[in-house]
C-alpha cells in the first residue's frame, strides 16, 4: 500500500509540475504576442513579424493549450507582412515589395484571412502597373507588358492598369492589337464605372487613328485613310478634326456624298473664326464639286478663302469653276 501510495503522489507531482510548465509556456507565449502587437502598433511591421514567428513556435510546443493564442498571432501575421510590403514600396524597394507582398498573399491564404488577401490583390496590381510604367517610359514595351498584364489578372477590373496597357500596346505599332486593347478597357471602364480612365482610353485611341488616317491621306492611299479615319469615330463622334481628314479621304476616293457629309458634320461641330472653319468648307468645296453642285461648291468654296485654303479655294472659283 505504501508503495502505491508513494507511486500515486508521484503522478500527482508530475501532473502538476507539468500543467504550471504549459501555463508558463502559453503566459510567454501570450507575452510575445503582446510585444509583437507594440512594434506592430509603433509601424515596425519587421519587428513584429520576427516576434509574431516567436510565438508561434511557442504555441507549437505548447499544442492545444496555447490555441487561443496561436489563432491571434496567425490573422496577425499576413496582416504585418502587408504592412511591410507597404512600406518597402513607398521606399522603392519595388522587388522586394513584391516579394513581401507574395508571401503576404501565401499566408493569409494559409490561415484563410480573406481581407488580407484582397488587399494584397489590390496592392500589387497598383505596384504592378507603376513598375510598368515605369518600364514604358524607359522604352522596355515587352517588360512593360509583364507587369501590367500581371496586375489586370490580380484585377481584371483595375482601370489605370488598362489605360496603360493601350500606351504599352500602343507603342508595338499594331494598330489591330491595339484596337482590341483599347476596346476591353473601355469595356471593362465603363462597366467599373471608372469615367476618368474611359475617357482617358477613348481619347488615346481616337488620337492613334487619327493621326494614322491623316499619315495614310499624305501618302495617298485614301482608302486605307477612311478605314482608319472611321475607326477613330468609334471612339469620339464628336471630335471635328476626325470629320475634316475624313471628307479628305472620301474626296480621295471619289465618295463626294459622304464627303460633303462629313464635312458639314465638322462644320457643325466648329464654333470658331471663320478662318477656322476654312478647311471644313474647301472639303466641302472639293465635294460639291465632285457631284457637279457648282453653285454649292462656289459657295463653298468662297468660305475657304482663308490660310492655307486661300489659294486653291481662289484658284477653283477663278479657274476651274469660274463661279460669278
Amino acid at each position: 500500500m505504501k508503495g502505491i501510495t508513494r507511486l500515486f503522489l508521484l503522478i500527482l507531482l508530475v501532473t502538476f509540475w507539468v500543467g504550471r510548465a504549459d501555463a508558463q509556456t502559453v503566459a510567454d507565449a501570450s507575452k510575445v504576442y503582446n510585444e509583437a502587437i507594440v512594434k506592430a502598433n509603433a509601424s515596425d511591421p519587421a519587428g513584429a513579424i520576427d516576434l509574431l514567428k516567436s510565438c508561434l513556435d511557442l504555441c507549437q510546443q505548447v499544442g492545444d493549450a496555447a490555441a487561443d493564442v496561436k489563432t491571434k498571432a496567425e490573422n496577425k501575421l499576413p496582416e504585418q507582412y502587408f504592412n511591410l510590403g507597404g512600406q518597402l514600396a513607398k521606399a522603392n524597394q519595388t522587388q522586394k515589395a513584391i516579394d513581401t507582398f507574395k508571401e503576404a498573399a501565401k499566408l493569409a491564404a494559409q490561415y484563410k484571412n480573406q481581407k488580407v488577401s484582397d488587399a494584397v490583390n489590390d496592392a500589387l496590381s497598383k505596384l504592378y502597373t507603376k513598375t510598368g510604367y515605369s518600364s514604358l517610359k524607359n522604352k522596355k514595351v515587352d517588360e512593360a507588358l509583364d507587369y501590367i498584364n500581371k496586375a489586370i489578372q490580380l484585377n481584371p477590373n483595375y482601370g489605370t492598369a488598362r489605360y496603360i496597357q493601350c500606351f504599352a500596346v500602343r507603342s508595338k505599332g499594331d494598330p489591330v492589337a491595339f484596337e482590341k486593347t483599347a476596346d476591353k478597357g473601355i469595356e471593362v471602364c465603363a462597366s467599373s464605372n471608372d469615367s476618368r480612365n474611359l475617357k482617358s482610353i477613348q481619347k488615346l485611341a481616337r488620337d492613334y487613328f487619327l493621326q494614322l488616317g491623316s499619315k495614310a491621306i499624305s501618302k495617298n492611299k485614301y482608302q486605307e485613310g477612311v478605314t482608319l479615319l472611321q475607326t477613330s469615330l468609334k471612339y469620339d463622334q464628336s471630335y471635328k478634326d476626325t470629320y475634316y481628314y475624313l471628307a479628305v479621304a472620301q474626296n480621295g476616293v471619289k465618295d463626294y456624298q459622304s464627303a460633303a457629309k462629313s464635312a458639314n458634320r465638322g462644320l457643325s461641330l466648329e464654333t470658331g473664326t471663320p478662318e477656322k472653319k476654312a478647311k471644313y468648307y474647301f472639303a466641302l468645296g472639293n465635294a460639291l464639286k465632285g457631284q457637279g453642285d457648282k453653285a454649292g461648291a462656289c459657295a463653298a468654296y468662297k468660305n475657304a478663302l482663308y490660310g492655307p485654303f486661300k489659294e486653291g479655294a481662289k484658284y477653283a472659283i477663278e479657274q476651274e469653276l469660274k463661279c460669278k
